[in-house]
């Protein structure tokens, strides 16, 4: 009677430490009969299992969590954990088929020890992630930049544009106004004082053209100093 393990050798567990790590072990029965399992450690105030024992169907597996609870300081690079984990089964026959878990256990390890089968596993204790794939997470962050570049430069382009436009619609609006205040003025020379006066007071009922910038240009000139802020600050 045997069950596998996945790993079978080593239970790997990545730094940093200060915080909850885990780590799947899968239980298999290959055999045809179910089976009981139950999982032991070397050091149980420092790793968690769930669940620590169960019963597996014929061929099927079972999937256990370890933790390794948070440490307050990551041990030294070249610490190479003692840790041990210790996997037990034994077939379930029908004289204990219908006994809870923990009773099948205290009932085998009473009459029928020499059943049970053992399987043992180390603990490794593996450097952080962010050492390992460094290099693939820096090129990542470049190729990020790029493509934010690569938008921020499209709509650039696009508000250069806008803006060339405007400033078409503000040169033929002023040439308008030129062609439009030639005959006026012209005109001005043949009209009565009186006449004169009452034009003026018309004029100044009017609204006045704004001084200044045009508001769409104040916009456009904001919306490119946002996107070189959001690129390089």
């Amino acid at each position: 009677m045997a069950v596998t393990l996945e790993p079978d050798a080593l239970l790997s567990f990545r730094r940093p430490f200060q915080r909850l790590v885990k780590e799947n072990l899968v239980i298999t029965n290959t055999n045809a009969f179910p089976v009981a399992f139950k999982v032991k450690t070397t050091a149980p105030k420092q790793y968690c299992v769930r669940p620590n024992s169960g019963r597996i169907e014929p061929h099927a597996s079972s999937e256990v969590q370890v933790i390794l609870q948070p440490m307050t300081q990551d041990p030294p690079e070249d610490f190479k954990s003692k840790d041990k984990f210790l996997v037990q089964s034994v077939r379930i026959t029908d004289n204990v088929s219908t006994l809870s878990i923990q009773d099948l256990w205290a009932r085998v390890e009473k009459e029928s020890k020499d059943q049970i089968s053992e399987h043992k596993l180390r603990c490794l204790f593996l450097p952080a992630e962010e050492a390992v794939n460094g290099p693939v997470e820096e090129e990542e962050d470049t190729q990020e930049i790029r493509d934010k570049l690569k938008v921020a430069n499209e709509k650039i382009a696009q508000l250069q544009s806008s803006i060339d436009d405007y400033k078409r619609q503000l040169a033929q609006q002023e040439g308008l106004r030129s062609r439009n205040a030639e005959p006026v003025n012209k005109a001005l020379k043949y009209v009565k004082p009186q006449d004169a006066v009452h034009q003026v007071m018309e004029k100044m009922k009017q609204p006045k053209v704004q001084e200044g910038y045009p508001a769409q240009v104040l916009v456009i000139v904001a919306i490119v100093v946002f996107l070189i802020a959001y690129l390089f600050f």
